[in-house]
């Protein structure tokens, strides 16, 4: 239950009678390309291309992964002297928000003790989104090697998981100390929030996606101008 969007009430919004169709591995799904203005707070953006029917992503990604050449949000706002970088940020709290009918809000369980530590610079990917060149990977303070030949990771708000090169997905499982038993009320299912990456980048290196769960544990800044 969430406000929607409806193009009737609005005396600003335009369809330019274009259609396209988004594929995804799950299956795809074919939005109208439409203009309106967008309000975020205090931040008013006039004459913004996106595609309507769909409900949840924003794109903030590079302008050459954008549908048909779209300028992007960013790139809308820095036209029309929006703001004055092309910096924005993400935080997710990892304090439980949306309820789900009438049920508890989902939780998904990641050990306190696990510290990933990563620097590198962004570059826009073929087909994927950000990209970040990884040579280190810690747990705790504890260096583990697992991106001395180097790795890739996806940084992506539309991933929930953390998405493990499959590679190194036992022993980073081991490592969270996390142990199978025989307690419980054989009632429930425990997950964690982790999941294999089989795919290597189009470089050839291991790949990642830090997802949500990753990106929960940190105030996270994406300086675009700089990469």
């Amino acid at each position: 239950n969430h406000n929607k969007f409806n193009p009737s009430q609005s005396s600003t919004f335009r369809n330019n009678g274009q259609t396209y169709t988004l594929s995804y591995d799950f299956g795809s799904l074919v939005v109208v390309l439409v203009f309106d203005t967008m309000t975020v707070q205090n931040i008013v953006t006039d004459n913004q291309e996106f595609g309507l029917n769909f409900d949840g992503i924003l794109g903030m990604a590079y302008p050459s992964l954008a549908v048909g050449g779209t300028p992007t949000v960013m790139q809308s706002r820095l036209q029309q002297d929006q703001l004055t970088q092309p910096l924005f940020s993400f935080y997710f709290s990892r304090q439980p928000i949306y309820q789900y009918g009438e049920s508890s809000s989902w939780k998904v369980w990641t050990p306190n003790s696990i510290l990933v530590r990563s620097s590198g610079s962004l570059s826009p990917g073929k087909c994927t989104g950000s990209l970040l060149s990884r040579n280190k990977f810690a747990i705790g303070d504890q260096a583990t090697g697992w991106c001395s030949q180097g790795c890739q990771a996806i940084v992506d708000m539309g991933t929930f998981l953390l998405a493990v090169s499959q590679q190194y997905m036992t022993s980073f499982l081991q490592s969270t100390g996390a142990q199978e038993n025989k307690n419980g009320d054989n009632n429930s299912y425990c997950m964690l929030g982790i999941e294999a990456s089989y795919l290597p980048s189009s470089s050839g290196e291991p790949l990642w996606i830090l997802g949500n769960v990753f990106l929960k544990e940190y105030y996270s800044v994406f300086d675009v101008a700089n990469n």
